[in-house]
C-alpha cells in the first residue's frame, strides 16, 4: 500500500515541475506520520496530499497550491481537509 501512495505522490510532483526534494521531504514526512499515528487506510491519501503540500512549501520555489492538490485525488477529499493539522497525539485539531 506504502509503495503504491509513493508512487502516486511521485508522479503528481513530475507532473507539477516540483523539485526533487520535494518528493523526498514528503516521503519522509509520510514515514514520520505513519509511524505516529495510527490511520485507517482511507487516510492515506489525505495525509499523502497534505505530506506534499508542506514539502512543497518548505522545497519548492512556486508551492503546490491546495486546490490542485485536491484535484489530484479526484475531489475524494476537501481543501478544509487538506489544510486541517494534525497534533502529534493522533488528534485533528
Amino acid at each position: 500500500m506504502g509503495d503504491l501512495v509513493c508512487l502516486t505522490c511521485e508522479q503528481v510532483l513530475e507532473e507539477q515541475k516540483c523539485e526533487e526534494d520535494v518528493f523526498c521531504l514528503s516521503v519522509n514526512y509520510l514515514d514520520r506520520v505513519l509511524s505516529l499515528l495510527p490511520l485507517h487506510k482511507t487516510q492515506l491519501q489525505l495525509i499523502a496530499s497534505v505530506c506534499m503540500f508542506l514539502a512543497s512549501k518548505f522545497s519548492d520555489t512556486v508551492a503546490l497550491s491546495a486546490e490542485r492538490l485536491v484535484m489530484y485525488t479526484d475531489y475524494s477529499i476537501t481543501t478544509d481537509q487538506l489544510l486541517v493539522s494534525f497534533t502529534l497525539d493522533g488528534t485533528y485539531s
